[in-house]
């Protein structure tokens, strides 16, 4: 076969290698690599492999101590590419299926897609958003902060819409339970009606 040949191995031997990055420089995107099975050389600084640079410009480095696959060109090991990181030794994938597409970041954010549900989860230290054809749901451990001139929210039959100072209900049955307090005008149109006392300076 081929790949018997043993001048076709030692160029692949050459051309393709899995090491471990030993520095990274950032504004250049390129990284150095150590190979422990070549006598602990480190390569020249290598091109790290984006999916876009020039429309669309994607930015992801490997960390130091990350390993990786490396393809050198046939001039010599001056020259190359890193192609991607490969799952080695201790360090194993977060997830289980194949379903699942995830970027798990150092800081324990994670943002994955299930295609098998059809559900989009962003989770950022306490705040997390679950989202699929249906329904969206936000939990916060602290605010929820929407700004917008006109922010506009319909829930069934009930359209409630926030713009400036104004504020807009249209509902074919709105309940208020507990007490509401009202300083300024209240303007209705339609009856009013109280099952308790209504009290006023002009009533």
């Amino acid at each position: 076969m081929l790949f018997q040949n043993e001048n076709v191995q030692e160029l692949l031997n050459g051309l393709i290698k899995i090491g471990e990055v030993s520095s990274i420089n950032p504004t250049q995107g390129t990284a150095r690599v150590l190979f422990d099975d070549d006598d602990s050389i480190v390569s020249f600084d290598l091109q790290v492999l984006q999916r876009n640079t020039f429309k669309n410009r994607d930015y992801a480095m490997p960390d130091v101590g990350e390993d990786v696959l490396c393809l050198f060109l046939p001039t010599g090991t001056e020259e190359g590419f890193i192609l991607g990181s490969v799952y080695a030794g201790e360090v194993s994938p977060k997830e289980s299926t194949g379903d699942i597409r995830s970027v798990v970041f150092a800081d324990g954010t994670r943002i994955a897609y299930d295609r098998s549900a059809g559900e989009l989860t962003i989770e950022i230290k306490g705040t997390k958003i679950v989202a699929n054809g249906q329904n969206v749901n936000i939990a916060a451990p602290t605010v929820i902060d929407l700004k917008a001139p006109t922010i506009t929210l319909t829930m069934g039959g009930t359209t409630m819409v926030l713009s400036g100072s104004q504020a807009s209900i249209k509902a074919s049955n709105l309940v208020f339970e507990g007490d509401m307090s009202v300083t300024g005008n209240l303007s209705v149109t339609g009856n009013v009606s109280a099952s308790g006392s209504v009290h006023g300076t002009n009533i």
